[in-house]
């Protein structure tokens, strides 16, 4: 079971991954 800190870890990389694809989508349009 991973700590809580890496899970907070991963979910912040995740959410600035998805931020930087929703910046493309919208310059792209």
């Amino acid at each position: 079971m991973m700590s809580k800190s890496k899970i907070d870890e991963e979910e912040k990389r995740r959410r600035e991954e998805v931020k930087r694809l929703v910046m493309l989508l919208a310059m792209l349009r």
